[in-house]
């Protein structure tokens, strides 16, 4: 049914891309005009990009960024151009170029950006929804890993990980093995829990609880790292019942194992996100040239928090009610890391909420965290001769039958 239902969409929103090509909707019978809103797949209007926003042949956008089945399978963000910049498309008959997310000014101090962020997300107090998950087929995944910016850009929607509270928070790390924000001492930052996909559709979908982790840091982009505990979910409603990490198994559930296609357009290894970008700078921006980073990381509920949700069934806004039970103060997540593919877990901190956990319009539609590809990870210790891509179990950690050390072709490559 998922996929029957991604082919229908992409069918529409090749028809009207951005929902603004009249003519074009029309040779399938569809004034796009019309389209106010496909179950929460796609807003009616095109959109204005963001400001600034680039593209691969630094051209200026005339629309918002996305993707469509009917441009590389829907694999990268484009946008229409002005000034006939770009390249001409035959099938739409107007110019458009490839959208790049690259760093902005990041000159701030990371307090500064902190309180801002935390500012937008705090504003108001209320949650989203989930749209129609097969609308993540028609969306770029690379923008996952290559957006720059701590929010999601125009009219891009979040299909997964759609609802979530967000807590200000302290990592504080007892270790000296690591670098970055993994070095020893407290970072603060945003924390943002919630389920991965629409679990009140209790026929498709078990509760998946997961996360996203970011810390803003001095003269730099913020350092990001997402985790879950397995793509199929677990059968307690319990948000704390297991353990997390940002390395977890396959699927045999074959909806899902379409999703996680869906994700392998980015990485070859599309259950693993990288740490090292994290621990190349610390929060207050100072850097080192050979960062220090776990292999993986595993995040462990603490007694404070174990017993505040349910196992059984509860709805949306009963979800947003245990959450607002976290109380700032409470350590949350003891923090477990491994620096090798055959080590043991080790733990070297834990995380602590320094504000209540709030539903939030920003949190849902705009608040961004970037994944970053594991082959980073593999790539940074082949330079320094040391093996971890053929030293873990690929067949139990990472599904693709074509994992390397170099990821799939980006957006920025020379082939779109």
């Amino acid at each position: 049914m998922l996929l029957i239902t991604a082919l229908v969409v992409s069918t529409v929103f090749s028809a009207c891309p951005f929902f603004g090509d009249h003519d074009i909707g029309k040779l399938f019978d569809t004034d796009c005009a019309d389209l106010v809103d496909v179950k929460g797949l796609r807003k009616n209007k095109q959109v204005d990009p963001d400001p600034g926003q680039g593209t691969v042949m630094d051209c200026q956008c005339d629309s918002e960024c996305g993707a469509t089945p009917d441009f590389g399978g829907s694999n990268c963000d484009w946008c229409y151009t002005k000034n006939g910049c770009g390249k001409w498309a035959y099938t739409r008959l107007r110019y458009y170029d490839y959208c790049v997310y690259p760093t902005k000014d990041e000159t701030s101090n990371w307090q500064y950006k902190q309180s801002s962020t935390w500012n937008q997300v705090s504003a108001q107090n209320s949650h989203g929804s989930f749209p129609n998950i097969a609308g993540l087929f028609t969306e770029s995944i690379q923008t996952s890993f290559d957006n720059r910016w701590d929010y999601m850009p125009a009219g891009r929607l979040k299909y997964i990980h759609s609802m979530g509270a967000v807590c200000q928070m302290e990592m504080k790390i007892n270790s000296d093995k690591y670098t970055g924000i993994f070095r020893r001492g407290a970072a603060q930052g945003l924390l943002r829990m919630g389920p991965a996909n629409d679990y009140t559709q209790t026929a498709l979908y078990k509760f998946t609880p997961g996360m996203g982790f970011k810390f803003f840091r001095t003269g730099q982009e913020s350092a990001n790292w997402v985790s879950l505990y397995t793509l199929d979910g677990q059968d307690s409603y319990n948000f704390f019942h297991n353990n997390q990490s940002n390395h977890i198994p396959g699927t045999s559930n074959p909806a899902i194992g379409a999703l996680q296609a869906k994700f392998e357009q980015g990485s070859g290894c599309a259950q693993q996100v990288g740490l090292s970008h994290a621990a190349r700078w610390s929060q207050d921006g100072f850097e080192v040239s050979q960062p220090v980073f776990p292999f993986s990381i595993t995040f462990e509920p603490t007694p404070s928090v174990t017993g505040i949700f349910p196992e059984t069934y509860y709805d949306i806004d009963r979800m947003f009610e245990y959450f607002q039970r976290i109380l700032p103060g409470t350590t949350v997540w003891n923090v477990y890391a491994k620096d090798g593919p055959n080590a043991s877990n080790e733990l070297i901190g834990a995380i602590t909420t320094l504000s209540g956990c709030v539903q939030s319009t920003y949190g849902d539609s705009k608040l961004f965290f970037r994944h970053q590809r594991v082959e980073e990870d593999w790539q940074e210790m082949a330079n320094r001769g040391v093996d971890w891509l053929n030293t873990q179990d690929l067949q139990a950690s990472c599904t693709h039958s074509t994992v390397s050390i170099t990821p799939p072709a980006n957006c920025s490559d020379e082939k779109y």
